[in-house]
This record gives C-alpha cells, structure tokens and sequence, in this order.
C-alpha cells in the first residue's frame, strides 16, 4: 500500500470513540427541528479536509488522553477541559474552522454522522465543560435550580449511536493511512 491509499478503520468494538460538536442550526427534514449538533467518529477527525492540527490533537485526546468506554461520546467542549486550552492564553487552534470542516464533510456525504436536535438546555450541557455548573434563574425572590444531567444526555446520544452501527459502523472517509496514528 502506498501513502496515499485509505484503509477501512476498526468498526465499533472496543476502541471506537464518538466526538460530538454542536454548529450553527440548519433545518431538519421537516416537521423535525433544527439540526444544532452532529456525532462522528474519532478518526473523521482525522480527515484531510478537516482542521488540523486541531483535529489530530482532539483526535489523540479522545483516543489516548482518558481512560474511556468503548463506545463513548464526548463533546468538544470536554476535550478542551481536558486540554486545558484557551483558558488563560489566547488558543492557537481554531475550534470553529475545525467544527466547519467536519459539518461540511457530514453534509457533504464525506463521512457518517448522527445528526441531532438538541433542546436548549441539553445543548447547553453539552457545551459547556464537565466542570461547568449551569444555573437556572427563577423570578425575583424565587430559589435557583441546578441543571444537571449531562452525563445522562450523553448516555441517551450513545444509545442512539448504538442503534445506528448495529447495521454497519460509522464511516470517517477516506483517509490516507499517513494521516492515521501509529
């Protein structure tokens, strides 16, 4: 095989991990709502048209960085906690372009993708960090609420996944085995 020639990637058995992002909304096939966040998996990140390096360093985060479950959906937004990027420099990785190349590739039947319509406070959770506390304001004079249930919202994401590759795996377009780690 040459440098230029894809090789298929390992199907969802262990090992296989989800990255999930959420974008600007595009309509969903109606009566459905918007689209707000997309799922693909970890080597898509790994795409020549994708970002990078941002997507190779998200990519070796999401595979070597944490012990994780085989299976696992993780957000951008925890791999950056975990990276600790952005926080008290500026960032050199642009997160957007990144987010933009990957929508593109799942709209453009470049790789699978599990679409998504979140509701707002799922989408919050989402994106927000693991650490980050969300806070519900009540009227003047009423108690806040904590909104939790992360965790719980990634567990029903990674159902759905689950249901999706019992057919066949997620597809993360040709990539050209340079691209792939070692």
């Amino acid at each position: 095989m040459t440098d230029t020639q894809t090789q298929p990637l390992a199907s969802a058995t262990a090992g296989t991990f989800y990255f999930l992002f959420a974008h600007t909304p595009y309509p969903g096939n109606p009566p459905a709502p918007d689209i707000n966040a997309t799922v693909v998996v970890a080597e898509t990140l790994l795409h020549p048209a994708a970002h990078q390096p941002a997507g190779r360093l998200l990519h070796h985060q999401l595979t070597t960085g944490k012990a994780r479950r085989a299976g696992e959906v993780v957000p951008l937004s925890t791999l950056i906690h975990e990276l600790a990027l952005g926080q008290d420099s500026p960032c050199p990785y642009d997160w957007d372009a990144l987010v933009d190349d990957l929508l593109a590739l799942s709209l453009g039947d470049g790789c699978d993708a599990l679409t998504l319509s979140l509701g707002t406070v799922d989408l919050a959770l989402v994106c927000c960090g693991p650490a980050v506390r969300l806070v519900a304001l009540g009227p003047v004079g009423q108690a806040h609420q904590d909104i939790s249930g992360r965790d719980a919202v990634l567990d029903v994401i990674a159902h759905h996944i689950d249901q999706a590759v019992t057919q066949q795996p997620f597809w993360p377009g040709e990539i050209p085995l340079s691209a792939l780690p070692e």
